[in-house]
């Protein structure tokens, strides 16, 4: 889920799903690991996103989301409870065996700036993000990503995190240097 678009993949952004597992279904801005749709919206994959054709390795789970949302339909992850991970849509053990594969899509060099673009021009060929077109979900998946949060990490270190935000805040200083 994103909190300022223009800044993925390198920061503002939430995950949720395999990476913090969420025990209820949440709606999010797109899904960009394991996609599961009716048949019928595969002619939408590519619908008026002709223009993030371009990126090739990026940006066509964004574009999918983008057309769906033209249409009125929502994008969710689905429940992927913390302690069953044979209902995940990763296996985070086998994952972790190609995570520094060299040849991994995401390890390829200026692949970062391709999804930063590819979502730039989400943007501004009409994508919405959560957050600035229904903030009652925005808060609902905000709340479930804390749970998993403190569920995955505990409490004390979710506590950590916040008052290091607030401070940095407070200071003016961005959180991410």
């Amino acid at each position: 889920m994103l909190q300022k678009p223009e800044n993925y993949p390198n920061r503002d952004f939430i995950r949720l799903g395999w990476a913090n597992p969420n025990e209820s279904r949440v709606e999010v801005d797109f899904v960009g690991h394991s996609w599961f749709f009716k048949k019928e919206w595969l002619d939408d994959l590519f619908a008026g996103t002709e223009s993030l054709q371009d990126f090739k390795i990026a940006g066509e789970d964004m574009g999918f989301s983008l057309a769906l949302q033209r249409k009125g339909i929502k994008t969710f992850v689905p429940p992927q409870p913390y302690k069953k991970p044979h209902l995940w849509g990763n296996n985070p053990q086998q994952g972790a065996l190609f995570v520094d594969d060299e040849v991994a899509l995401f390890n390829t060099a200026g692949v970062k700036s391709k999804y930063n673009d590819a979502m730039n021009e989400t943007i501004k060929l009409g994508f919405k993000i959560l957050k600035d077109r229904d903030l009652v979900a925005y808060k609902n998946t905000l709340s479930v990503y804390n749970k998993s949060y403190i569920k995955k990490r505990g409490f004390l270190k979710y506590l950590e995190k916040v008052i290091r935000h607030r401070v940095k805040r407070a200071l003016g200083v961005n959180k991410y240097q």
